[in-house]
């Protein structure tokens, strides 16, 4: 009989998670060496650009389900609203 069993699925590319385990840990230790400014600004703006892509994606999801209003309710009215409405009309230069 042959010890593998067909069924069970065998791991594959198991070095991706190394790869994620070991990274945040050695950009980690940067902080005890002389490098540690370096390291803190590179994860500072990392940080910076990931909060600042999800911020961009939940708006352009926001704008795309606009008229999906929860329960069936009409549009509230919010300043908000008017000031998407001119940045959406001005950069794809719609007519009011």
């Amino acid at each position: 009989m042959d010890s593998k069993r067909e069924d069970v699925p065998q791991p594959k590319g198991t070095l991706a998670g190394w790869i994620l385990f070991i990274a945040p840990l050695l950009l980690l230790s940067f902080g005890a060496t002389p490098y540690h400014k370096i390291a803190d600004e590179v994860l500072i703006a990392t940080r910076f650009s990931l909060v600042l892509l999800l911020s961009v994606l939940v708006i352009r999801e926001r704008w795309n389900h606009y008229h999906d209003f929860p329960g069936g309710r009409g549009p509230t009215n919010d300043v908000g609203d008017s000031i998407l409405q001119r940045a959406r009309r001005w950069y794809f230069d719609e007519q009011k």
